[in-house]
């Protein structure tokens, strides 16, 4: 029935921006372009129904009426807090289409002009919203307050219908960024999408583990956190950091907002298997494990990325086989028909990545994922195939693509000390 409610915020939410993007085939997440740009689908709507475009202005003076219209009288007043959280934020609109929001924990501030048909709505929606009485001392209890002085209606309660609990998170995430608790250290926020409602997590400096989604209408209390998540936290570079690592996938993934310190700016990030550096990873994972149990209900799953979150090396050699090395030292050897594994020590790994950064054969930049151009074949010419390979470094994400098989020696001999002597042909059955 979540699921259900899920679907209908999102529907609530996005019925009226772009069109969704075109499914590619095979169902794998890949980036279709460089990083460093975030494609329309990615961007947050600002509001439930898209900004009214603003009327031409006049240079004229307008002629004098027996009433004027004062366009600065407040229309409507909102305010959506949760206690535990230390969120308060507010909303006021004016006759003239105005929407001033305010941040009350942090000061932060946002206007909006020429928004008629969003306070419109909000002024249909709200008298007809059930808000309960907030049980005594229900500080997890997602409150909201509203006066409309055109029509002398008011409401005040917590907080039930899952779908404007999503459509007030996304309001004012889009306008006033993510929220956190006060004292957070470290956290991560994930912005709705088609597979999941907003979710976010915080370990704050007493100690405290805070997960919640943007459906609830009533916070999880906090628990204790694992201490090893702020020392994980403190062991990420923080001066070496991008302000953001954002990839364009061709399948929309949600806007995320990452903190790593609370003494450094909260990094952006899009479609992270591309784009996430090693250097965060552990850190990333930690998270997304922790987030995964408040989830399992919830989400829908997304097809796999080409190259896997926990990944730090992808290698599709052009005699179709293929090694992969995980960050916790799992090493996974494929050919047509069979999967060898091992493990390698973090020395080695990092002895392995840090030669084939060195060897100058690899850049940033995914094109590695870019389109292959159709080969010429001729009568006698073949097509030699390409081998790839997409490496996670500790700044960024690297790769590289060759005809037939790359001077690699490291990774080749690494790959073929996993495969057995004779390797399979396609088709063929392999003898492990």
């Amino acid at each position: 029935m979540r699921k259900v409610w899920l679907l209908l915020g999102i529907v609530f939410l996005v019925g009226c921006s772009q069109p969704a993007p075109t499914p590619i085939a095979p169902d794998v997440v890949r980036p279709v372009s460089t990083p460093g740009t975030l494609p329309p689908t990615f961007t947050p709507e600002a509001t439930a129904v898209p900004p009214v475009p603003s009327a031409p202005q006049s240079t004229s003076t307008p002629a004098a009426t027996a009433t004027s219209v004062d366009f600065d009288k407040t229309s409507i007043q909102l305010r959506y807090t949760i206690p535990l959280l230390g969120l308060d934020r507010r909303l006021r609109g004016n006759i003239g289409g105005q929407i001033f929001l305010l941040d009350g924990a942090t000061g932060a501030a946002e206007e909006y002009n020429n928004q008629p048909t969003v306070l419109a709505e909000l002024q249909t929606v709200l008298p007809q919203t059930e808000l309960l009485p907030v049980p005594d001392g229900c500080d997890a209890c997602v409150q909201l307050e509203y006066q409309l002085p055109l029509t002398g209606e008011s409401g005040s309660g917590w907080v039930q219908d899952t779908v404007l609990l999503v459509s007030l998170d996304n309001f004012m995430t889009a306008a006033l960024g993510s929220h956190f608790p006060p004292g957070t250290q470290t956290g991560l926020r994930r912005n709705i999408s088609q597979y999941a409602p907003a979710h976010t997590l915080a370990v704050t400096g007493d100690g405290r583990l805070f997960r919640w989604l943007a459906v609830d209408n009533q916070i999880a209390e906090p628990v204790p956190a694992d201490p090893a998540l702020l020392v994980l936290a403190q062991t990420v570079p923080v001066a070496d950091l991008a302000s953001d690592y954002i990839v364009d996938c061709a399948v929309t993934l949600p806007v995320e907002t990452l903190i790593v310190s609370p003494d450094a700016a909260p990094i952006q990030l899009a479609c992270p298997e591309f784009g996430l550096p090693g250097s965060l990873l552990p850190l990333y994972l930690a998270f997304d494990d922790l987030l995964a149990p408040i989830l399992a209900d919830l989400s829908v799953p997304r097809p796999p990325a080409a190259f896997p979150l926990r990944a730090l090396l992808d290698y599709h050699r052009a005699d179709e086989t293929r090694l992969t090395i995980y960050q916790d030292g799992l090493v996974t050897a494929v050919t047509a028909t069979e999967t060898y594994t091992s493990t390698l020590g973090a020395t080695q790994i990092v002895s392995l990545t840090t030669t084939l950064l060195d060897s100058g054969q690899l850049q940033p930049g995914l094109k590695s994922f870019l389109p292959t151009p159709t080969p010429v074949v001729t009568a006698t010419a073949v097509a030699e195939p390409m081998s790839t390979l997409v490496l996670r470094g500790p700044d960024r994400v690297y790769d590289g693509r060759w005809p037939g098989i790359p001077d690699l020696t490291e990774l080749n001999a690494l790959l073929d000390s996993l495969l057995p002597l004779d390797v399979p042909e396609p088709g063929a059955t392999a003898v492990p």
